[in-house]
């Protein structure tokens, strides 16, 4: 069985290969006995997580992307909204990527699931979340991101409203798009 992450990037990589985008994945490589997300290296020692992939648009734009795909989202109770995120040290990664490189990058979010976790509704979230493909450039995300927290993560997360990003394809569209595609 295919691990999640893994899935939704398959399905994204076909999503935008269908609208015209080439993908060059950057792949994990192994180091010893683990295998470690690709690096980007600099001088002066330093080293990023690069990004899951660069994208040639098919008017010749090009960004670097980042794909996250999560079974559904979380309700934030003091804000009454539905929300996602990543590490904060992934966010700064991705800033300095974008910085050095001078080529966007942007950070998507697959959402499986419209129904929320079991605790969410609990906490009074509604009983459907949002489900489909969203999305932001990671400059304009690092300085609106919605809340932090330090749980999880290394350094603690960075979360996002869905109202902070662009909805880039419905649950719906994804579905019809697989559909047609296993014609």
């Amino acid at each position: 069985m295919m691990p999640m992450g893994r899935f939704g990037e398959n399905v994204v990589a076909r999503f935008l290969r269908a609208r015209g985008c080439s993908v060059l994945p950057i792949r994990d490589i192994e180091m010893g006995d683990v295998w470690k997300g690709p690096r980007i290296t600099g001088p002066e020692g330093m080293e990023v997580v690069s990004a899951d992939w660069l994208v040639m648009g098919p008017k010749g734009k090009s960004c670097w992307m980042e794909v996250k795909t999560k079974r559904h989202w979380t309700w934030h109770r003091n804000t009454a909204s539905w929300c996602t995120g990543i590490d904060q040290h992934y966010l700064d990664h991705y800033v300095i990527i974008a910085r050095r490189s001078n080529i966007p990058v942007w950070l998507v979010f697959l959402h499986l699931d419209e129904v929320p976790s079991a605790a969410d509704l609990e906490g009074g979230a509604p009983p459907f979340c949002p489900t489909g493909l969203f999305g932001g450039e990671v400059m304009r995300l690092a300085e609106d991101v919605h809340h932090t927290h330090s749980n999880w993560g290394k350094g603690g997360m960075a979360y996002w409203a869905s109202s902070d990003l662009t909805r880039l394809a419905s649950s719906a569209e994804i579905e019809t798009f697989l559909r047609e595609e296993a014609r």
